[in-house]
């Protein structure tokens, strides 16, 4: 195979899986008539999402929040999402001493 024909195969397979992956795509909440997502999952948001390093620190200087509970609410999130929810498998492995180091 000429190098010619060789890009212009991967391009088109390119092509193909990025327009193909418009399927993977969430659903508007009004749906199609009937098109129900029944079985479709549902992920809670995160309460830590977008919360900066400062706001964390400024949470745990006022008492409101600990390392602990940081470190809980991350552990669940990554349970949530890897271990149960969609199987992301975005976590390789956590520290088992996490919680007692936090």
């Amino acid at each position: 195979m000429d190098r010619r024909r060789f890009l212009g195969t991967a391009a088109a397979g390119g092509a193909g899986f990025t327009l193909g992956a418009g399927g993977c795509a969430p659903s508007d909440a009004g749906g199609e008539a009937g098109g129900g997502d029944e079985g479709a999952m549902t992920i809670r948001p995160f309460e830590l999402d977008e919360v900066t390093v400062d706001a964390l620190q400024a949470s745990m200087a006022s008492g409101e929040r600990t390392a602990r509970s940081i470190t809980e609410s991350c552990l669940q999130r990554i349970e949530e999402m890897d271990g149960q929810g969609p199987e992301l498998r975005s976590i390789i492995e956590t520290n088992p001493d996490a919680l007692q180091i936090a």
